[in-house]
């Protein structure tokens, strides 16, 4: 009961927060102006030109719609979620889901002969559109063979094996293990394939000067590389042991303080050894993610009894349909170890060099990227790899008091 209880409570603070985001992107459209003076300290916000404070009002006119919209979907999909769930709680709405099944059946001249396990599968492959919809947010680009067999023979295959009378007996050590190594093959083939593109554009860039320069060699030594012909960023790329600091775009716009301020930021994101350790909290996290999940399925299929089901295969067939909710755990665990790992390196970037402007920086950063300064906070954390700039910059100034 106690344990039913968080449940609904986790859900009622999940649905009222996207709520009151929701709330706050409608509010901050009305007066762009007042947003952006109470958002953003006078003195970081002195320090942009005429056109990037025109950008950053012209980043109102679309981008909160649209985050707003994900919301809504986002709202859409997990309340389809818990009224399917909701739905075989109750005597009454499992027999007449079998039922309706069975006349399906009928009317399409199929013979049936175990309804509840066919019910069950017509349930699941129901569910699958808002399952391929969050794979679909992976990186399978570089596994298309992978992706096929995914999405054509994955969900028959576990249909087969998991919802019948005797399902394949689920060990959630062996789970673990494998979601574990999954992670580590990622993170490997990301770096191999990440070092190949980058490999031949080892070079100094020309806006590279002065103490971000010193800085930065003095950190990375010479893996330095600068693809011009790419979309903007900047970032710490760690590969096996090594360091690398990679520039990527035109950043013509930034003075050279903001530039020190970007560099110091990804020196802040650790060494080697520290890389590797958030790396490690990563995995935790993701693994804290698939114990939450399976120990919230073993409670909600203790609470279902359909007729001549048993308790492993309604289990089984909770974790297939409510698959689209382990994503979100697995990307929220994700994106927790991300947003810290930004965070560390913010706080430290302050105390590396105080002569940077971080704050400006980021806000050009942003507008270089298309990502929204006034990001919602709750939106962030659930859904963004980086926290919101407004709470990043807030959190900048009043450690420069302190600095």
């Amino acid at each position: 009961m106690l344990t039913t209880s968080l449940l609904v409570l986790l859900l009622v603070v999940y649905i009222s927060n996207y709520i009151f985001n929701m709330i706050y992107l409608l509010k901050i459209g009305q007066n762009v102006d007042e947003t952006i003076q109470r958002g953003i300290p006078f003195n970081v916000l002195n320090k942009l030109s005429s056109n990037e404070i025109q950008l950053l009002k012209k980043s109102f006119e679309v981008l909160p719609h649209a985050i707003y919209m994900y919301i809504t979907q986002l709202l859409t999909e997990i309340l389809i979620y818990v009224v399917l769930n909701s739905l075989f709680f109750f005597e009454k709405t499992r027999r007449f889901i079998i039922k309706e099944v069975v006349n399906f059946s009928n009317s399409l001249r199929i013979r049936v002969i175990d309804h509840e396990i066919v019910a069950l599968k017509f349930v699941y492959h129901f569910t699958l559109v808002f399952s391929i919809q969050r794979l679909m947010n992976f990186n399978f680009a570089q596994y298309n063979i992978a992706l096929a067999i995914i999405y054509s023979v994955g969900p028959f295959l576990l249909s087969n094996m998991f919802i019948v009378r005797n399902p394949f007996k689920l060990n959630i050590k062996h789970v673990l293990l494998g979601l574990t190594l999954y992670e580590i093959f990622k993170i490997f083939i990301e770096m191999e394939i990440f070092r190949n593109e980058i490999s031949s554009f080892k070079q100094v860039p020309q806006f590279l000067t002065g103490k971000a320069l010193i800085e930065a060699e003095k950190f990375f030594g010479d893996e330095i590389y600068y693809i011009p012909n790419m979309n903007f960023f900047c970032g710490n790329f760690l590969y096996i042991y090594n360091i690398n600091l990679i520039f990527t775009g035109d950043w013509s716009n930034f003075k050279e303080e903001e530039i020190l301020a970007i560099v110091s930021h990804s020196i802040g994101l650790g060494n080697n050894v520290i890389r590797i350790l958030f790396l490690i909290l990563k995995l935790i996290f993701v693994n804290i993610s698939a114990l939450c999940y399976f120990h919230m399925i073993k409670i909600i299929s203790k609470r279902i009894r359909l007729q001549n089901i048993s308790v492993d295969t309604m289990k089984c067939f909770l974790l297939l349909i409510n698959l689209p909710i382990a994503i979100m755990l697995k990307n929220l665990m994700d994106f927790c170890s991300m947003q810290l790992n930004i965070i560390f390196a913010d706080i430290r970037a302050v105390y590396i060099c105080k002569e940077g402007d971080l704050s400006a920086a980021l806000i050009k950063y942003c507008l270089k990227t298309g990502d929204f300064v006034f990001r919602p906070f709750f939106y962030s954390l659930l859904n963004m790899s980086h926290p919101s700039t407004m709470l990043r910059i807030k959190i900048i100034e009043k450690l420069k008091g302190f600095a």
